[in-house]
């Protein structure tokens, strides 16, 4: 049993989720649109990318808004061809972190075999840094594309984790990976247990592959959640021609936010008997 739950008044048979927005931070609409979503109360959590260009907006909501729940989306590619960022910590390319443009990889396996877990020790760490620098109280850190969650990687953020005293997105039932990772991630999530740093226990998400019936999506996913806490990650964005010409999946980001608008959305879930609880619940419950 996840050791949340009962710190939090639940039950193992709780169903229990994180309603998650990532990319927060990658592009205008990114920030405009948690923010509106924030305002309806129709999410629980937020992920900022702290080297994307409008992080400072990002950051500057947070200051105005300090009660928004937003945590580090910790960041190592830079997959858009409109739009590119790189490293904070370096500008060396020897650190395996950024291509012969100056920027992170563009894709996950470039960055996965190239990337110096040193020097990505280093880049999370000064990730989390300038976010807390800049006024944000980070409630947690996740990964973006999944880098951080790599066999190369996974010890680097866990140990980001412990150092800054931040609950992770760390699934502790269900694998991201083969019987190799699964292994790392038991004894990582021992690790995690013993310096008193929340997980959770399952993950989801909806599909950026489309953008027909995001609503049916959505609720079909959430009610086969399993008994537990789970971080459920979406990635809503305002309709923008900036968001248009940057991410090729714009359309399903737009119905994500349209969805996460409506106003049942929340009473559908309550009927359902699923808990909403965000990363700031988890500081909270499981103080380090």
């Amino acid at each position: 049993m996840n050791p949340a739950l009962h710190k939090l008044g639940l039950t193992p048979t709780d169903r229990v989720v994180i309603l998650h927005v990532d990319d927060v931070g990658v592009c205008e609409a990114s920030v405009s649109g948690v923010d509106d979503l924030w305002q309806v109360g129709m999410i629980s959590s937020s992920a900022v990318m702290v080297p994307c260009p409008w992080f400072p907006a990002a950051a500057a909501l947070c200051r105005a808004k300090p009660n928004i729940d937003m945590g580090v989306h910790l960041t190592l590619t830079s997959e858009w061809d409109t739009m590119r960022w790189g490293a904070l910590s370096t500008r060396d390319i020897t650190s395996g972190l950024i291509d012969s443009e100056g920027y992170f990889y563009r894709s996950y396996s470039a960055c996965v075999e190239q990337g110096d877990p040193t020097a990505v020790q280093v880049e999370f760490d000064a990730q989390v840094t300038r976010a807390i620098g800049a006024g944000i109280q980070p409630t947690h850190i996740d990964s973006h594309m999944g880098t951080a969650h790599h066999p190369r990687f996974l010890a680097t953020y866990v140990a980001t984790a412990i150092k800054h005293k931040l609950p992770i997105f760390m699934p502790r039932r269900q694998a991201l990976g083969d019987e190799h990772f699964a292994n790392l991630a038991r004894q990582q999530i021992e690790l995690l247990d013993n310096a008193g740093i929340a997980t959770v226990d399952y993950y989801g998400w909806t599909r950026l592959e489309s953008h027909e019936d995001k609503a049916g999506e959505l609720k079909q996913a959430l009610s086969q959640l399993q008994p537990g806490i789970t971080h459920f990650l979406m990635h809503p964005a305002k309709d923008t021609p900036e968001l248009r010409v940057l991410c090729p999946d714009w359309r399903a980001r737009t119905a994500e936010y349209t969805t996460l608008l409506q106003p049942d959305l929340r009473q559908w879930m309550s009927k359902q008997g699923i808990h909403v609880i965000g990363y700031r619940d988890l500081m909270t419950a499981v103080p380090t």
